[in-house]
């Protein structure tokens, strides 16, 4: 019978590497052609598959042989090296993370700084944005006087100082 991979790879017409399916695929058309059931002569039949069956016995253990030993050596891991590339991706996450921090806090600071040196200057009179003009459209500049007169008003009636109320003096000249 079939004693090596080689032999039997030669019984099936097969290569020592070849899959599963194809040992299949082999046996399936070679047992097709040597069944005691199909050959007049079963003596003969029958000798041709117990050596088409154990051919494709020993060569089904050596490829399981062969994928049971691939898969040991990739399937265990070094467990250290794993943890220390994940400690390393978390600290780089970590440094990543506070330089952002950093970034939004320095966009942060200037951007108040920018706000303070636009807020010394006075809203309410036309020309206030005059070196911003080139900046600004003129519909972005009526809409920034509108938003800052809104602001100081808002500011106003929260300091608690109120503008004293306007008279209309044409009620004042005619009696009621």
């Amino acid at each position: 019978m079939a004693a090596t991979p080689e032999h039997a790879a030669r019984v099936l017409g097969l290569t020592v590497d070849a899959t599963l399916e194809e040992v299949r695929l082999a046996r399936r058309s070679l047992a097709l052609k040597y069944h005691p059931d199909r050959c007049t002569d079963m003596d003969r039949a029958s000798r041709h598959m117990a050596r088409i069956n154990a051919a494709v016995d020993t060569l089904v253990a050596h490829i399981r042989l062969q994928t049971k030993a691939k898969s040991k050596v990739t399937r265990q891991p070094d467990w250290e090296s794993v943890r220390r590339a994940k400690a390393a991706e978390n600290i780089a996450r970590a440094r990543e993370t506070a330089r952002r921090a950093k970034a939004s806090a320095a966009e942060a600071d200037a951007a108040q700084t920018v706000h303070r040196e636009r807020s010394k200057t006075s809203v309410t009179h036309p020309t206030a944005f005059a070196s911003d003009a080139d900046e600004f459209p003129r519909a972005e500049l009526a809409l920034i006087r509108l938003a800052a007169a809104s602001y100081r008003t808002v500011l106003e009636r929260i300091s608690g100082t109120q503008p004293e109320p306007k008279i209309d003096v044409t009620v004042l000249a005619y009696p009621a």
